[in-house]
């Protein structure tokens, strides 16, 4: 597997080239692949390298520790920093801490062990998100598979021997599948506790013969479908289960009348878990109905949102909406929305080739002059130049 990569910034050469030099790297599966003396050159070169960790001090020149966690959070949220500094510089931890930092060494009093302690913990946690990364898109491509296989049975019309397994897969459910069945996806975490069978057995002595579909393709996740009306049943099976095996969760999905219906639920489903994934949201009241939201906000950032509008899309009013948003995600709208617009900017202007007037329609602003002022405002940068220093 590939090494996890870091870069170091720090003003003080003499203490980035002994942290190197220091550091077995390799030991904790990982490579330092860039090094930067303030934080506007590391700015620059975590775009070039886009690091897996980033180890900065505080206080430098030009940019200091606590503006290039920001902007690298605000980018990449997934990445780890790790702060280095000073006592005197505990304050500025202190900003750092709503940023998500993963640590934070004094230079002072640095300690070998309190170092790899962090790295170790943050190896883990990086090892464990490629993993998670790795599993999401397995399960986007079964769905993919099993949609692409199951519409090419219906435009044909006949049975194919390639296509019997998803025909047996239905046939246990042809009953009532298409009839207003529920749709579930379970995640289950914890390796060391009973796999999917267990939970599939007890579910096959509840639940009438040939009354689920139970469809796992991957270690960690699983697809339920059962028939309408059998909710408390299922629920109460779960909640059973989960007292034996708390790392068990499950999302709720809406009933299904057609098979057509039947594949959206699934590719929903894996949406909801990948945006609960992506923005870490807080379990609780209203978490689904958000999810719901922020999955509106991402469909539609082209159009000019209204925070009304999307209230009105799950259901809520403006100022209920806006006060359950905050509380599940830790964001208002406006800064969301703001952010989304700015994350796929970025994004479009360092992967494609459409023109400015283009990649700011795409993102819901019309006025290409205001957009290049707005970029340039957020990142310091007009968009031709963030497009040629990420290019290359």
């Amino acid at each position: 597997m590939d090494s996890i990569r870091v870069m170091i910034v720090d003003d003080e050469q003499l203490a980035r080239k002994g942290l190197i030099k220091m550091v077995d790297w390799e030991r904790f599966g990982m490579a330092v692949i860039a090094d930067a003396a303030n934080g506007e050159i590391g700015w620059n070169q975590f775009l070039v390298h886009r690091p897996e960790l980033v180890i900065t001090d505080i206080v430098m020149p030009q940019m200091n520790g606590i503006e290039l966690t920001r902007k690298i959070k605000e980018l990449s949220p997934e990445t780890k920093i790790l702060l280095l500094s000073c006592h005197s510089d505990f304050q500025y931890a202190q900003k750092a801490i709503k940023y998500g930092i993963s640590g934070y060494v004094l230079k002072t009093s640095f300690d070998d062990e309190e170092m790899e302690g962090y790295l170790s913990k943050i190896g883990s946690e990086i090892m464990a998100d490629r993993n998670l990364k790795k599993q999401s898109e397995s399960l986007g491509g079964l769905i993919a598979q099993i949609s692409t296989r199951l519409w090419s049975w219906l435009e044909s019309n006949n049975e194919q021997a390639e296509l019997a397994d998803c025909l047996h897969m239905l046939a246990a459910s042809r009953k009532w599948l298409l009839s207003g069945a529920q749709t579930m996806l379970l995640i289950h975490e914890d390796e060391e506790q009973e796999g999917w069978e267990g939970l599939q057995s007890t579910l096959s002595r509840t639940l009438p013969e040939e009354g689920y579909l139970f469809v796992s393709g991957l270690e960690d996740m699983a697809f339920l479908f059962y028939p309408k009306g059998q909710d408390r049943v299922v629920e109460k099976e779960l909640v059973q289960w989960k007292l034996k095996h708390s790392q068990l969760r499950w999302i709720q999905g809406k009933p299904v009348q057609t098979l057509h219906e039947w594949l959206n639920a699934v590719e929903g489903l894996y949406q909801l878990w990948t945006f609960e994934q992506n923005y870490q949201i807080r379990k609780g009241q209203n978490a689904e109905a958000i999810l719901h939201a922020i999955q509106f906000i991402d469909s539609n950032l082209h159009t000019p949102l209204q925070v009304t509008d999307i209230a009105d899309t799950i259901g809520l009013s403006r100022s209920h909406f806006s006060t359950v948003f905050k509380r599940v995600t830790g964001e208002n709208v406006i800064q969301f929305i703001f952010n989304k617009r700015l994350e796929r900017a970025r994004q479009l202007l360092s992967t494609s080739d459409w023109k400015v007037n283009e990649i700011s329609e795409r993102i819901g602003i019309a006025d290409q002059k205001y957009f290049s002022k707005w970029f340039k405002k957020c990142t310091g940068q007009t968009p031709s130049e963030y497009r040629n220093q990420t290019k290359g």
